[in-house]
């Protein structure tokens, strides 16, 4: 035998080890599945290569090897053998600068953070648009806290619920991914969460109210309607309690008992009181009222308000407490013109 020879078997091994792909796991990106993960890292590769790499076994947590299902825990060793070429080709490099929110937060602990939006500001972007959003001055806020390494894979801060682009309030935030699922699971269940909003609407209104109608989308004409048979639409169910009456217009308090698109005001459209100002769904003639009068050309919708009830866990902060803002000084100031 000719012992000079190279052995093709551990020539094959050197390589596999060289293409060794290695990433700790941290508490930012714990606590999901392992193929999720690698698709996150490896996002621009194909499904296909992600199934074939853990079928070939070709995917290891602590030297061993794990099947799909597999949930990541903080400190787990991941290592992929890939080689440098799909590492460039499959790998999206995300670019962030470091910058201040500029924006109030109203509470942060180490797995969530609540912040103030202003009216006028995307929560999140519109596919094939780009321009800046709430979500992307969080994200370079946490990173220029130290709280979010866009170096590390798998995970990015992102918002447990939206509000529309002209509503303002509160919008609340995971900055883990062990964070941001159990927001996620307490915004479904809506058990132990109360959301409030404060809305000016066209008419008068008294006492309390129930608007209890499915609601369907139109995504060819992006909005919202009123399903027509409860088998066509999504439960939705909208409470209220009027506050005040102002002229032509009466404040109301609003609560959320499900979760769909434009509900408060396809809602309130529905019983013949927009929300003031509503350029989609509104009264057109209300709405240049207010232009003309008053100078006011805005949504008058606020997510006033978040409640919380007897958490645990990762959202321990939160247990039992209640987070309110004041209405914007423009809403302010139009109900004290149109009190008068």
């Amino acid at each position: 035998m000719n012992y000079n020879k190279t052995n093709p078997m551990r020539k094959k091994i050197s390589v596999k080890i060289e293409n060794m792909k290695t990433i700790t796991i941290t508490p930012q990106n714990a606590n999901q599945r392992v193929d999720k993960f690698v698709r996150k890292w490896l996002s621009d590769a194909p499904l296909s290569f992600i199934y074939r790499i853990f079928r070939k076994k070709d995917v290891k947590v602590n030297g061993k090897r794990v099947q799909i299902q597999y949930i990541l825990q903080a400190g787990d060793e991941l290592s992929v053998y890939v080689n440098d070429q799909q590492m460039t080709d499959f790998v999206m490099h995300r670019r962030y600068q470091k910058k201040p929110l500029g924006l109030p937060i109203i509470y942060q602990d180490d797995h969530c953070l609540i912040v103030q939006k202003p009216k006028g500001l995307l929560v999140q972007g519109e596919a094939g648009k780009v321009q800046e959003t709430l979500t992307d001055k969080v994200v370079a806020h946490l990173y220029a806290e130290g709280h979010y390494n866009p170096d590390i894979p798998g995970f990015i801060p992102a918002p447990a619920h939206r509000i529309d682009r002209n509503t303002s309030g509160l919008v609340i935030y995971g900055k883990t991914i062990e964070g941001l699922q159990a927001l996620q699971r307490l915004f479904k269940d809506r058990d132990d969460l109360t959301k409030d909003y404060l809305a000016l609407v066209v008419g008068h209104l008294e006492g309390s109210g129930k608007i209890d109608l499915p609601l369907y989308k139109d995504e060819a004409k992006k909005m919202v309607f009123v399903a027509h048979a409860r088998d066509q639409g999504l439960k939705a169910l909208t409470t209220y309690d009027v506050i005040q009456r102002y002229g032509k217009f009466t404040l109301v308090k609003v609560q959320l008992h499900t979760g769909r698109t434009h509900q408060i005001r396809v809602h309130f459209q529905a019983i013949q009181h927009p929300v003031a100002g509503d350029r989609k769904y509104g009264d057109f003639a209300m709405n240049q009222y207010l232009k003309q009068t008053f100078q006011y050309e805005h949504q008058f919708l606020h997510a006033q308000s978040l409640s919380f009830g007897n958490l645990t866990g990762v959202l321990s902060g939160l247990a039992n407490r209640q987070f309110t803002i004041d209405l914007d000084r423009i809403e302010q100031d139009l109900l004290v013109k149109l009190n008068r």
